[in-house]
């Protein structure tokens, strides 16, 4: 099986999962475990193209555990 890049997995509609560790965000998807890079994220934030999914830790904008693939980014 070819492993998806990141970018295909967000517009299949996979959930990209974050947390943070040692003050440092780290990301994944489950199911196969993919961990992505942080820089990768960025490009995708800076692009808005990822949207929070609601369980933002301490209620803090942008610290949310899950993200997604803005609906309007897909074409």
């Amino acid at each position: 099986m070819t492993r998806l890049s990141a970018k295909d997995r967000l517009e299949r509609g996979d959930v990209l999962h974050m947390q943070i560790r040692d003050g440092r965000r780290e990301w994944w998807f489950e199911c196969p475990y993919q961990q992505v890079k942080d820089r990768d994220v960025w490009d995708f934030r800076l692009q808005r193209r990822l949207v929070e999914c609601g369980d933002s830790l301490f209620g803090m904008r942008n610290n949310s555990q899950s993200w997604m693939l803005a609906k309007e980014a897909v074409q």
